[in-house]
């Protein structure tokens, strides 16, 4: 495979290609999972019963204080649960962000050179503007 220079043309195209996370959205959609996964979690132990009812799950009260498997304890791991997700989702598109932008900004190991023969250069005409999705903004 050969390499030639990218023109301004395609780096411009390339940045806009790459996605940026909204830290927000994902601050929201693993806060809904995390709070709700281990609400369902807690519940299901509790509506299942036995002998020892949830003691691995139980060992969280070590890192969210007042966490139980128990009804009181299944609404107050909602609330831990959405928090752990919220910040871990914010975490992860705040350091996909730093590096997405920070690859784009690199000037090093062959950032201004492009593979020839790839998809996007042997698809179609008017792939790269938009990829038939309608008029490039």
């Amino acid at each position: 495979m050969t390499r030639r220079e990218a023109s301004a043309r395609d780096l411009a195209l390339l940045a806009a290609a790459v996605a940026r996370l909204r830290a927000g959205i994902m601050a929201l959609v693993f806060a809904a999972c995390g709070g709700l996964g281990l609400f369902v979690a807690t519940v299901w132990l509790l509506v299942r019963g036995g002998p020892e009812v949830g003691q691995h799950l139980g060992l969280l009260g070590n890192y969210f204080p007042g966490y139980t498997v128990s009804w009181p304890g299944s609404v107050l791991g909602f609330a831990y649960g959405a928090l752990a997700g919220g910040v871990l989702g914010a975490s992860l598109a705040w350091i996909y962000n730093r590096l997405a932008h920070w690859r784009m900004r690199s000037q090093g190991a062959g950032a201004g050179t492009i593979p020839t023969g790839t998809k996007a250069e042997t698809s179609s005409p008017g792939a790269a503007e938009g990829g038939g999705r309608g008029p490039a903004a």
